[in-house]
């Protein structure tokens, strides 16, 4: 959670696969559209498949990393227009979004 390779600022760490399973719940609707009118306001950001150097999936979805990793694995926030889930797990080498959260 705030090892050396944590991104954000001083006093702040990527959530857990725990916090996101709980901010999940608080969500109006479990998709995109629950996730914008979160008070994180989440959006469809896309990624980096760890095969591509170029972005893929912009505004169709969105993948947020928690910091629950497993060998070269981690867990994340996945979001459509369809669905949201946070029990995926993804090679750590794909370029995904973060959201820093106060400690």
């Amino acid at each position: 959670v705030n090892g050396t390779n944590n991104p954000c600022p001083t006093g702040y760490r990527i959530p857990t696969q725990a916090e996101w399973k709980e901010e999940l719940g608080s969500w109006s609707s479990k998709d995109a559209d629950g996730a914008f009118a979160s008070t994180l306001k989440l959006p469809k950001g896309g990624f980096r498949n760890s095969s591509f150097a170029s972005p893929r999936q912009l505004g169709v979805e969105g993948a947020f990393w928690s910091s629950t990793v497993t060998d070269s694995d981690a867990l994340f926030l996945g979001i459509s227009n369809s669905i949201a889930r946070s029990n995926d797990l993804q090679r750590r080498a794909t370029a995904q979004s973060i959201r820093c959260i106060e400690n």
